[in-house]
């Protein structure tokens, strides 16, 4: 996002191709990644869309948060607009979000082939209780600010 969302219009006008707005910059922060999962049991497997999914059913694997942590997972609630924004988001709403019939409480989803990050699988949580509605979104940190030269990223421009 290049502006913040209450301006509605902006005109710029550029002399040349090459120009580019100004924005500030702020360190990438790591803080947040700080979630490993340990893996105790034997999943059961199954393919839902083209994706390879591991069940582990409650008790079969353990969310520890620690120090944070380049390697490390972050949690996200998969609710609202990232249910919709992202790939790992609409694999949720589409095939994980209506299974809590079928796997029970308390399970955890390996999904193989979803995220940006350095790992080749996401985690989700099904639901803890029955009346649950919200899941949770293990991920790692994105590839691109994993190098050194994408650690920063851009504010959107404020408005006066």
């Amino acid at each position: 996002m290049d502006f913040q969302k209450l301006i509605e219009t902006v005109l710029i006008y550029r002399k040349s191709e090459m120009f580019k707005l100004k924005k500030s910059l702020e360190d990438y922060s790591f803080e947040k990644f700080n979630i490993e999962i340990k893996e105790i049991g034997k999943p059961k497997e199954l393919t839902l869309g083209d994706k390879k999914v591991e069940i582990f059913e409650k008790g079969m694997y353990e969310i520890i948060k620690g120090n944070p942590d380049k390697i490390k997972l972050k949690k996200i609630w998969a609710t609202g607009k990232v249910l919709d924004a992202n790939s790992s988001g609409r694999f949720f709403r589409d095939f994980l979000s209506n299974r809590k019939g079928k796997d029970g409480l308390g399970v955890l989803y390996k999904v193989y082939g979803i995220g940006d990050d350095m790992y080749d699988y996401g985690y989700f949580t099904g639901p803890q209780k029955e009346s649950a509605t919200k899941r949770k979104y293990f991920q790692g940190v994105p590839v691109d600010k994993l190098s050194q030269n994408e650690n920063t990223i851009s504010k959107p421009i404020v408005n006066y």
